[in-house]
């Protein structure tokens, strides 16, 4: 199964006094945290939509996203930690407690004050996490044990970029951070 795990834990301390953390303020009439959820909803791949929060918050957060995404049991909202490590950490327990974990399970997380993430970054997250998910270029039952001489590694998420994002990944290259 599927999981997307939005932190929404942040108080926006560094944007001085708010009354709100970053994630509630609003763009075009809309606040930030429901952009981002959005660009998750509207992908099937999909089981749950996990929005962390800091406690105090979690009710805003509900009601927040009650008016601005359609009645269904696909998102909740739920306490996130005092890191973002055990943030995180809560999401798994939670899908520990209510489906089970087991090989097959992903997690792709994302920021929710981040809401200019792209479908397409969102499906070849999922993707790639498919497919790399039992080390590089094994399918499952290799589990990295293949033995067999004429196995052809998969190429590495950042060896197969095209596009615009090609000379993103060529420079990352050359300073050798890829």
């Amino acid at each position: 199964m599927i999981y997307a795990v939005i932190a929404a834990g942040g108080i926006g301390s560094r944007m001085g006094n708010v009354e709100k953390p970053k994630q509630y303020l609003k763009i075009k009439d809309k606040p930030i945290i429901a952009h981002t959820v959005e660009k998750f909803f509207v992908n099937d791949a999909f089981r749950k939509i996990i929005i962390l929060t800091p406690a105090q918050w979690v009710n805003y957060t509900k009601e927040l996203l009650a008016k601005y995404l359609p009645q269904n049991d696909k998102v909740v909202v739920v306490k996130g930690g005092d890191t973002r490590n055990e943030t995180i950490m809560n999401a798994v327990r939670y899908i520990e407690e209510t489906d089970g974990l087991d090989d097959d399970t992903v997690i792709v997380t994302h920021d929710a004050v981040r809401p200019f993430v792209t479908a397409r970054i969102i499906d070849e997250n999922i993707r790639y996490a498919l497919e790399y998910r039992y080390g590089r270029g094994r399918h499952r039952h290799h589990r990295g044990k293949c033995g067999q001489a004429d196995h052809q590694q998969h190429p590495r998420p950042q060896d197969d970029v095209s596009g615009p994002d090609a000379a993103i990944v060529q420079s990352e290259k050359a300073q050798g951070t890829v």
